[in-house]
């Protein structure tokens, strides 16, 4: 922020001791009486940055001193009334967008220069979404909905372009399936690809939890809920455990504090269906239920990604390729041993009702045998250090079939509901 120039001097000319400055300029001994306004505007300035550094004394000292014949300016006396009032901080690629380099009214706004930046980087993010979906395992029917979603979204521009009608179109979906699936990663995915084919400008997720829409009384989650939103204009809301957002009495109808956030929710997703998208994630007859809350719920999401438990076979790979940065090695024994005790594990019913593999958390479960694996082999290869033997670059990295059978018994007597499995 500076003071309103009322007349505009140009100087021309070069020196060596201005060579900082490009060419073009002159540099000269200027008195304050020359330019009292010069004066004036740079004690109000050095003002400025000290309130910006929290140092107030200082601030007010200099923005005193911000006078033309003896009486303050307007600017500074605005500021010495308002401890409140700061400088407005801009950066070099705000200042590059002003039509008109002195007038800051003339450069973009921040959404403008994120829609530009997004225009740039769409085919990179769209590539970048695309293959960070790809590398998944698995999921061969999750990424044939993807792809399916990319023509219609891609039509659905191509209509609204036209002035033809999108009824019943939302971007808003949900991704429904057991805990450790990959629907977090694909929501992440989908944020690149929404980004790159223009639906939403910023391509990182923003997950968010029950807290972010319910205040603590009633009356104040409908607020909170629409400020979320409109704050997040333009990206994608990944919120897990959707269901979360109400909490259930003892006789099971839902608490006031959550159905508030629920019923602004439902106009939001309405009045927002192409500004911003909505993803809700969990398992799929919870996701049924909560949507029963309100009868316009179910209809705001036109769109349900079907996540599958991981087949044994895909758990190890998932385990492997977990492995591999991590400089960690499965020898085919262990990859035997992992997948048997894998094979048993999603054949196994919990008492209530789960899946083994489920209740273990799918990729989740592959990731902390590995980790518990290392644990083991890392004990193993010291004792052997300890015993003087060698141990070579290969003991470092090799996980045995032991190490892994360890690991898996490990992880499993963790859960409860794995203490009747019988190996």
């Amino acid at each position: 922020m500076a003071l309103d120039w009322l007349d505009r001097v140009d100087v021309i000319g070069h020196s060596r001791s201005s060579e900082r400055f490009g060419a073009d300029v002159l540099t000269a001994a200027i008195g304050p009486a020359d330019i009292p306004l010069l004066v004036a505007d740079l004690a109000y300035v050095r003002g400025m940055v000290y309130r910006q550094l929290h140092e107030e004394d200082k601030a007010q000292i200099w923005l005193s001193k911000a006078t033309i014949n003896g009486v303050l300016t307007d600017a500074a006396k605005e500021a010495l009334a308002d401890p409140n009032l700061r400088l407005i901080v801009t950066d070099e690629r705000t200042i590059a967008s002003r039509s008109d380099r002195w007038d800051a009214s003339t450069a973009k706004s921040r959404d403008q220069l994120d829609d530009d930046n997004a225009a740039q980087r769409r085919g990179e993010l769209l590539a970048e979404g695309r293959e960070l979906l790809a590398k998944q395992v698995g999921l061969a029917a999750v990424k044939q909905a993807v792809s399916a979603l990319e023509d219609q979204l891609e039509v659905r521009m191509m209509r609204l372009e036209h002035g033809l009608p999108v009824e019943g179109q939302t971007n808003h979906m949900l991704l429904v399936g057991p805990p450790g699936t990959g629907k977090t990663t694909t929501a992440e995915a989908l944020g690149k690809i929404y980004a790159g084919m223009g639906i939403v400008r910023h391509p990182e997720i923003r997950e968010v939890r029950r807290s972010d829409f319910c205040g603590h009384y009633i009356g104040e989650s409908g607020p909170k809920t629409n400020e979320l939103i409109e704050k997040s204009l333009g990206r994608i809301i990944f919120m897990d455990e959707f269901y979360s957002l109400i909490e259930r009495h003892q006789d099971g109808t839902p608490d006031m504090i959550g159905m508030e956030a629920v019923n602004q929710l439902l106009v939001q997703l309405e009045t927002h269906r192409f500004d911003f998208c909505f993803i809700g994630a969990g398992y799929e007859d919870q996701v049924d239920e909560f949507l029963t809350v309100n009868p316009g719920l179910a209809g705001r999401f036109n769109r349900k990604l079907r996540f599958e438990s991981y087949s044994p076979v895909e758990i190890v790979e998932i385990g492997h390729r977990y492995a591999t940065p991590r400089a960690s090695q499965l020898d085919d024994a262990a990859r035997e041993v992992f997948l048997d005790a894998v094979t048993t594990i999603r054949n196994y019913t919990t008492p209530s009702g789960q899946h083994g593999i489920d209740a273990m958390q799918n990729g989740r479960f592959a990731r902390n045998v590995i980790e518990r694996a290392e644990g083991f082999r890392d004990t193993r290869v010291v004792a052997q250090k300890r015993a003087g033997q060698p141990v070579s670059v290969q003991d470092l990295q090799i996980i045995t079939a032991t190490d892994i059978d360890a690991a898996i018994r490990s992880v499993c007597s963790d859960n409860r509901d794995m203490a009747a499995i019988v190996w």
